[in-house]
């Protein structure tokens, strides 16, 4: 699928595996974000972010606003058909902050095998409502349920005048991967009079930088 992003041109690669009910999005890097590739499995109902770069992979629930899997298939496959490019109508940004480690034993051989060789963490979706996520990760100095901000390189060498008990971890929330999707109505595609709605999601997640007090 080609996208028009902020003037930027690239094409996200979106697969298919009808039988074991899973779409992934392949996403270059553009911009200021990394390459991703998201999976969504209609089986669990969960929507995995890796992150290659960091070696990560996102669990989440599925949104419940992204259309059913047959929907999605023939959507992309009437706007493919025409061959359109596909330009940003519908913006989505959602926060999210690490709970946990995933239970690999929990998961689908389809995940493990998509995630192996990443950490594989669980996310809830950041409220806003609540005591402030980030500033209670930041306190939990010996906790290991975040991700650097920056590669391990460029923060050993400032952490290396105190111990590791000593750490103060200071967190935020960091734009690291978007993907598309297409949902169309009726067997026209028509982007500009609304037939099809493009959707554009970005996931922000926690990460961490290590510092000395």
């Amino acid at each position: 699928m080609l996208i028009s992003e902020q003037g930027w041109k690239y094409t996200e690669k979106i697969t298919f595996d009808m039988s074991s009910k899973n779409v992934i999005h392949h996403v270059p890097a553009h911009r200021n974000l990394t390459e991703s590739n998201v999976m969504d499995d209609y089986i669990l109902n969960l929507t995995i972010t890796r992150i290659p770069d960091q070696r990560v992979c996102y669990i989440r629930p599925k949104s419940p606003d992204e259309p059913s899997l047959n929907v999605l298939k023939k959507s992309m496959d009437m706007v493919s058909s025409q061959k359109h490019k596909i330009k940003e109508f519908k913006r989505i940004a959602t926060q999210w902050v690490i709970t946990d480690e995933a239970d690999v034993s929990k998961l689908s051989a389809g995940i493990t095998e998509f995630c192996r060789g990443m950490k594989i963490y669980e996310v809830e979706e950041h409220d806003k409502d609540k005591a402030n996520a980030v500033k209670a990760i930041s306190r939990k100095k010996r906790s290991e349920l975040y991700v650097l901000c920056s590669p391990w390189p460029t923060v050993r060498a400032k952490l290396a005048r105190c111990a590791r008990s000593q750490w103060v971890l200071k967190c935020k929330f960091s734009a690291q991967n978007c993907f598309h999707y297409v949902t169309c109505t009726g067997g026209v595609v028509d982007l500009r009079n609304g037939r099809c709605t493009s959707t554009h999601r970005y996931d922000d997640f926690t990460c961490c930088s290590p510092d000395c007090p």
